[in-house]
């Protein structure tokens, strides 16, 4: 009767955050917003004339409408809709890596930061009692729970053919030890750990200053003109040199993203900034997980390589205390990321066979 009990409260609770999430959004009042110099956490009130465009918890915009079966499950089974492993594997060749003789692991990593800062999209996590009950795979059925989303594996797929496996699963994995940070992805491998780790340090290093040329400053101004700062440098470095490196400087002049030397004066306040569906989730992603490697180098401060495979350093994040941060970061501007190209599925073959037997689940890591 307890334990029931309990599934009733943490069942409720569910549908709470998932009506809190899903609701229409009323626009924001933005009286207090227009009169602050700081940029709202969650994006609103930024554009005072359309308050809701680049908020956090907003839909996606779409170039084409959604084409989905109002019913749980039938997403998947929609005949209008492509099989996601038959599509990546259609669009993506098969050919070893290819390494930049241009770009570092930086650049590479600069984009999964951004990637996630643009496309992160909030979601329901299963309870553990659900993954008891009705796992999203069991053999080759698929279960069709609300929280479930498995992809079939067509039979020519590596996936399939040489290991097995007809379905793809989606589930909680055990409790780990994990970093804290506004970005969930940040205990996915040491790339964004490292990063992420730099900005707090960097963040804490402008509040100190601040703390210190003005001690009348409260926690929350300290924190706000800290902010501040390291939201310019971010655009700097996103706008001054990833996008340069990533798209040329024709791309760069056609488009009008270079910097300027004397800041903005035509802003336009009809240009929408959300994020498309489209870019989210093929765009930004396809191109951008081609420069991810498979293995990066650790470098102590006299310059000794000490290489480590990342398929043992893909959840192991916690190995970062004792310097080890300080180490990845200097491997990052040494070791090459792979090309921006259309070669991904064997890089992704090769780690996923090499950490399958450590971690479940980790097929998922071969989806785009």
């Amino acid at each position: 009767t307890v334990f029931l009990f309990f599934l009733v409260v943490v069942a409720a609770k569910e549908r709470e955050k998932r009506r809190v999430i899903c609701e229409y959004q009323p626009t924001p009042k933005c009286k207090r917003a227009a009169k602050s110099i700081y940029r709202t956490i969650d994006g609103s009130c930024n554009n005072l004339k359309h308050p809701k465009w680049g908020k956090s918890y907003t839909c996606y915009p779409r170039f084409m409408d959604a084409n989905y079966p109002d019913v749980y499950g039938h997403d998947i089974m929609n005949p209008m809709l492509l099989n996601a492993r038959k599509l990546s594997n259609s669009l993506f060749k098969e050919d070893v890596p290819h390494k930049s003789d241009k770009h570092n692991l930086m650049l590479m990593n600069w984009g999964q930061i951004l990637a996630n800062e643009m496309t992160y999209t909030s979601g329901i996590l299963l309870p553990l009692y659900f993954r008891q009950i009705e796992p999203c795979c069991n053999g080759s059925e698929a279960s069709f729970h609300p929280q479930c989303a498995p992809i079939f594996i067509p039979r020519d797929d590596f996936l399939n053919k040489d290991l097995g496996h007809t379905c793809m699963n989606f589930v909680r994995s055990e409790d780990i030890e994990c970093f804290v940070s506004g970005d969930d992805y940040v205990n996915s491998n040491p790339w964004k750990t490292a990063v992420q780790t730099v900005f707090v340090r960097e963040h804490n290093r402008l509040a100190t200053l601040y703390r210190n040329a003005f001690p009348h400053l409260d926690d929350d101004e300290l924190f706000q003109r800290a902010r501040r700062i390291l939201i310019a440098k971010v655009q700097m470095i996103t706008y001054n040199e990833f996008l340069p490196a990533f798209f040329g400087p024709d791309l760069m002049e056609e488009f009008k993203l270079a910097v300027l030397k004397n800041g903005y004066t035509d802003y336009d306040e009809n240009i929408d900034p959300s994020t498309t569906i489209e870019f989210s989730t093929a765009a930004f992603r396809a191109i951008g997980h081609s420069m991810v490697s498979s293995d990066t180098t650790r470098r102590l401060a006299n310059g000794n390589v000490i290489k480590d495979q990342i398929d043992y350093t893909w959840h192991h994040i916690v190995n970062f205390t004792k310097g080890r941060l300080d180490q990845y970061i200097r491997g990052y501007l040494f070791d090459p990321s792979n090309k921006i190209d259309m070669f991904l599925r064997t890089q992704c073959e090769i780690t996923w066979k090499k950490i399958s037997t450590i971690f479940p689940n980790m097929e998922q890591i071969c989806l785009l």
